[in-house]
This record gives structure tokens, C-alpha cells and sequence, in this order.
């Protein structure tokens, strides 16, 4: 009696994997249209250099703080 139950066929089993199956299809698809992690705009080195040499001229920033924020900034590019 037994064996004749696991002989038997099963749609609500096989209909449960194959809809797990679309499940998880579906799933990935949604993943892969999801926007991944904002990327910061590019840093224009020309403009920025400008606006540090503008503040070390009016005294806004030291010598030692544009040479500092200088070589930061071309260190990122």
C-alpha cells in the first residue's frame, strides 16, 4: 500500500517545483533590473583647481591647505 503511494503521480509536487522554478527566474530578472549603487559624477580637476587657486588667493585657504587639497584631488583622477 505504501509503495503504491510513492509510485503514483504527483502534479501538485511537480506543479510546486516547476512554479518555484519560475519563481526564481523571476526573481533574477527583477534583481538584474535593479539599479546598482549610484556612481558620483566625475570630478572636473580643471574647475575645481580653479576654485582652490580663487581661495588661496583671497586668503581663504594656506599655502600648506591648497598644496593638501591639490594633491588630493589629483590623486583621485
Amino acid at each position: 500500500m505504501i509503495g503504491d503511494m510513492l509510485l503514483r503521480p504527483r502534479p501538485l509536487v511537480r506543479a510546486g517545483m516547476f512554479g518555484g522554478a519560475m519563481w526564481m527566474g523571476q526573481r533574477m530578472q527583477a534583481r538584474a533590473a535593479e539599479p546598482g549603487p549610484a556612481v558620483p559624477p566625475p570630478i572636473d580637476v580643471v574647475s575645481r583647481l580653479r576654485e582652490l587657486k580663487e581661495m588661496l588667493d583671497s586668503g581663504a585657504l594656506t599655502q600648506q591647505e591648497f598644496d593638501a587639497a591639490k594633491q588630493r584631488l589629483l590623486a583621485t583622477t
